[in-house]
């Protein structure tokens, strides 16, 4: 899969945590023209809704572009759950049918995810969760077969 650089330096930018507007103005481009260019990738990658979050996902996922390591982070099984359903695009409302949970406890524990994660948007929290060992990438073994120095463990 080939996207164009454009594409991938706005989703590094996103990922890092800029706002879409200054993603825009970095890359000299307007807001629409951005939300073009995710729409075009998500078309590209097979995401069937252009949203920022599952766009991050699949990037980092496929090593479209790499990131930072970071320190480790440990979330509970059902933050893990619930951060995985914000990056296959999953709203809110959804995420809380799905767990039996109500949208304002979906959004609560969104708040202690992006807390942890040090996160200011959903789809930051999508790529730090990659940055920090979250996800595993497909074919790797699985995260609780390497036991983590405790060092390296923030709770």
């Amino acid at each position: 899969m080939v996207l164009p650089q454009r594409i991938l330096r706005g989703v590094r930018l996103l990922a890092e945590g800029n706002s879409r507007k200054d993603t825009a103005s970095a890359l000299q481009i307007a807001r629409t023209t951005l939300d073009r260019d995710v729409r075009r990738a998500c078309e590209q990658l097979g995401i069937p809704v252009p949203k920022y979050a599952p766009l991050i996902n699949a990037v980092v996922r496929d090593r479209l572009i790499t990131l930072w390591p970071c320190e480790y982070v440990r979330l509970d099984e059902p933050l893990v759950h619930i951060l995985e359903l914000v990056a296959a695009g999953h709203t809110n409302r959804q995420i809380g049918q799905r767990l039996g949970l109500s949208e304002d406890g979906v959004i609560d524990r969104l708040r202690v995810i992006m807390r942890l994660l040090d996160a200011r948007t959903r789809w930051q929290a999508v790529a730090r969760g990659w940055q920090c060992g979250i996800f595993r990438r497909p074919g790797s073994p699985p995260s609780g077969t390497a036991p983590v120095p405790t060092e390296q463990v923030r709770a």
